[in-house]
């Protein structure tokens, strides 16, 4: 009999190994390489969204090679399973714009109110990418050991 009962408590904990933590959806391993005009995109933010799963996010960063690893909830964790859309942006700072200079203290111009004149980023990829309504990325992501995506996108 306790040989019995060990045997089904051995099952019962094994079997707990596989499930999902409360309050998450299952994700699975997932790799995405990104290239423009058929050259790896290096990095390049890409953002998964389960849209069936209440628009949960997945990123990642793409490394020389154009390959990001997902996170979703835990490091390198992958996407949600199930349909996925993905936006991917690659944004720049202009070095000229970015001094965030205000004045001195001491100076007659100077407006502790006045925020840094800063410009805002700059996408380096076509904008059409940057938006989930215009972005036409999709991923089918299921439950196997890892999920392979290639996104080639176009300047058009």
């Amino acid at each position: 009999m306790f040989r019995k009962f060990t045997g089904i408590a051995i099952l019962l904990l094994l079997s707990g190994c596989e499930s999902t933590p409360e309050g998450r959806h299952p994700v699975a391993k997932t790799d995405v390489y990104v290239t423009l005009k058929g050259e790896p995109v290096e990095g390049a933010n890409i953002t998964f969204y389960a849209l069936d799963k209440g628009n949960i996010p997945g990123f990642g960063l793409t490394d020389a090679n154009g390959k990001a690893t997902i996170t979703t909830y835990d490091p390198g964790d992958g996407a949600i399973v199930g349909s996925n859309s993905a936006i991917v942006t690659k944004m720049k700072l202009d070095s000229k714009a970015q001094t965030g200079e205000v004045a001195d203290q001491d100076s007659p111009d100077y407006d502790p109110l006045e925020p840094p004149s800063v410009a805002p980023p700059k996408n380096l990829l076509p904008k059409k990418y940057s938006l989930i309504t215009t972005s036409g990325l999709k991923a089918e992501i299921t439950k196997q050991a890892l999920n392979e995506i290639r996104f080639e996108l176009d300047d058009k």
